[in-house]
Order: C-alpha cells, then sequence, then structure tokens
C-alpha cells in the first residue's frame, strides 16, 4: 500500500504528484516546495509494511550517506522505497544492491559536477571573469550619491534622504547603503 498522508498541503501536494507519476511514468513533471523536505519529513507517518515513493535517488538525499541513513530509519520501520526513475524497490535483494550502487553513482556523479564547476569558476578567475550581478552604481554614481548625502539644507539638514537619493539614482536604498560609509550613516 502506498501511504497517503493529510496532515499538511506540502505532504498531500508531494504524494499527489507522486501519484501522479505512478499513474503516467512517461511525464516528466517536476515538484518545487522550498518547505517540505522529503526524505526529513516524509518517514515520520509511515507504517509498517507502507511503501515510500521518490522520483529519484538525488531527490531523497544529498550524499550516500543521507541515501543510507534514510534507508536504515525506512528499514527499522520496514517500509520499503520505490524510486521512480530508476527503477528501485527495496523490498527485493535486488532492488537493495541497485539502491546502493545507484546511490555510491549519484554521489560520484555530484561530486563532478561540483569539481568541475569549481574549476571553471577558477580558470575564469584566472582570467580576470568575475561571476555575479554588476554593480548598480559605478564609481561616478557612488560619488554622486555621497555628494547628495552630504549636501546640507538651509537649516542644516541633509537636504535629500536616502530614498530620494535612491530615486534619483534609480536604486534601491539598499544599495545606497551598502555603498556609503557605514560609520557616517550611523551618525547621521
Amino acid at each position: 500500500m502506498i501511504t497517503d498522508h493529510r496532515q499538511s498541503d506540502d505532504h498531500v501536494r508531494y504524494l499527489n504528484f507522486t501519484a501522479d507519476l505512478i499513474t503516467h511514468r512517461s511525464q516528466t513533471v517536476t515538484l518545487r516546495s522550498r518547505s517540505f523536505s522529503a526524505p526529513t519529513a516524509v518517514p515520520g507517518f509511515l507504517n509498517p509494511g507502507d511503501v515510500f515513493v521518490i522520483t529519484r535517488l538525488s531527490r531523497a538525499a544529498r550524499s550516500l550517506r543521507h541515501l543510507l541513513d534514510l534507508a536504515a530509519r525506512l528499514g527499522e520501520r520496514q517500509v520499503a522505497l520505490l524510486v521512480l526513475k530508476q527503477g528501485i524497490d527495496t523490498s527485493t535483494p535486488s532492488g537493495r544492491l541497485q539502491f546502493h550502487m545507484f546511490g555510491a553513482f549519484d554521489e560520484f556523479l555530484r561530486e563532478l559536477i561540483v569539481e568541475g564547476t569549481l574549476e571553471g569558476l577558477a580558470s575564469a578567475r584566472a582570467r580576470g571573469r568575475v561571476g555575479g550581478r554588476p554593480p548598480a552604481l559605478d564609481a561616478h554614481g557612488v560619488e554622486m550619491a555621497r555628494t547628495l548625502y552630504d549636501t546640507k539644507g538651509a537649516d542644516g539638514k541633509r537636504r535629500y534622504t536616502v530614498a530620494q537619493i535612491a530615486g534619483r539614482l534609480g536604486v534601491s536604498r539598499a544599495t545606497i547603503y551598502r555603498h556609503l560609509d557605514p560609520d557616517k550613516l550611523d551618525s547621521a
């Protein structure tokens, strides 16, 4: 039996998504939920004899150790694990063997991707390329913001607020605060 859980919308949505995948295995669907973590949240409501269904091993954990911990927790509760994309069913000995082999392969591939990404970033830095978004204010814009900020009115108070400066330069107030001297802004 595949467990149905209705304690929270996230659990129900995840189970409905999984049921859809079981029904239509050829269909590719992605579920994105920031507040729901399948390996940590789901096993709490499973009963002996249930089947915990996930779409792929890489979705269940970040490393082989996490996968093995998940399998151990499920095994202690006598809950089988079914991985749809890789066709793994841990209720059989061959399924458990596949689980361990594919888990090791997934961790190996993840480490290769991380290693390649880090090498690429280091190579780009060596060529003078820096990733990320370009700054909202160049040196001239920072100088103009500082000049506007330091401008005093006839009453001796600052003539422009940070919000007015940000509006005039087309950036957010946070950008103005970030580029101006923090000590000077604290005393104002």
